[in-house]
């Protein structure tokens, strides 16, 4: 949540915090869902969870969940939604829950636990390269060829 509190604020923690507080509503009307409103899939009498995407039953263990919105999918499934984001581009950071409606922004977390590492690698270069694009106080260094960032 405070990551996708800081991307959605240009990562300007101070702007996070002051949006966060000063509007109750802010979760709902920014990401589409009430904090603690939504509960973590419990599973069918066999303990399997129907995946909205495949339409395939899995057991819980299988069954991926966006920790903030409770949200989810088959980890099959997922695994394409967030590989199919990274090759998109720098635009794979701000990748949203799948489900309709829902604006949660996808967890770093998800990426390094469904991807190939070289995926990974490719979606943590986006992030560097997101946060000094959209941070105030970073810049790219002018230097040519140079791929290194200031403060």
């Amino acid at each position: 949540m405070c990551r996708a509190l800081l991307l959605k604020n240009e990562w300007n923690s101070d702007l996070a915090i002051r949006m966060f507080a000063e509007d109750i509503d802010y979760v709902s009307k920014t990401f589409g869902f009430e904090i603690g409103a939504n509960e973590l899939p419990k599973g069918n009498e066999s303990g399997e969870v129907l995946c909205p995407v495949c339409f395939c039953d899995y057991p819980l263990s299988e069954f991926v969940h966006m920790p903030d919105c409770a949200h989810g999918l088959c980890e099959y499934c997922y695994a394409g939604y967030l590989g199919s984001k990274v090759t998109d581009g720098v635009e794979s950071v701000m990748a949203t829950c799948p489900e309709r409606g829902c604006n949660m922004i996808v967890p770093e977390r998800l990426f390094r636990q469904l991807l190939e590492p070289e995926q990974v690698n490719r979606y943590m270069d986006f992030l560097t390269k997101s946060f000094v694009d959209l941070s105030k106080q970073a810049k790219w260094c002018p230097g040519r060829d140079c791929d290194m960032a200031v403060e």
